[in-house]
């Protein structure tokens, strides 16, 4: 199921909500998948990690908004060519963004890796991209990532 993704917000606790705004580029194929899309926020900024599907692929993108969720830009590709669905998961501390995501190598492990990804400039670029768990157990599917004292914990 190919979807666009799409961003609310609430001011007043959740009583009531904005009007939708679509954050995904219209090109793009955004999988209608569980866990497939994380968001974090630190002041005004907003950051959106997500997968779409690319060929026979899958890509993990990023997104950001500056203005507390009015408009969306900077759309960067983070990784690309990915053989199964990647299921990213985000986090923001300072000015580094990072993420997290699995790629499952087929071979004769078939095992997964545990991708890490940062940048230190609001995701304006991207790199230190770590393989963390590598091989992983051909399992693990649903990373997480958080940042304590602008350090990652994943």
């Amino acid at each position: 199921m190919t979807l666009m993704l799409y961003y609310k917000k609430s001011t007043d606790d959740g009583f009531t909500w904005s009007n939708e705004i679509s954050i995904s580029l219209p090109t793009e194929l955004v999988i209608g998948e569980s866990r497939n899309i994380s968001i974090a926020c630190r002041g005004g900024y907003l950051y959106v990690a997500y997968a779409v599907a690319e060929d026979e692929t899958y890509a993990v993108m990023f997104c950001r908004s500056t203005d507390n969720g009015t408009t969306w830009g900077g759309h960067k590709t983070i990784a690309h060519s990915l053989l199964t669905f990647p299921r990213p998961s985000i986090t923001v501390a300072e000015d580094s963004v990072r993420v997290v995501y699995c790629e499952f190598h087929y071979d004769v492990f078939n095992y997964t890796d545990l991708v890490y990804a940062a940048s230190g400039d609001n995701g304006n670029t991207w790199h230190s991209y770590d393989h963390i768990n590598f091989p992983a157990p051909k399992n693990l599917q649903w990373p997480d990532i958080t940042t304590v004292n602008n350090r990652p914990h994943i």
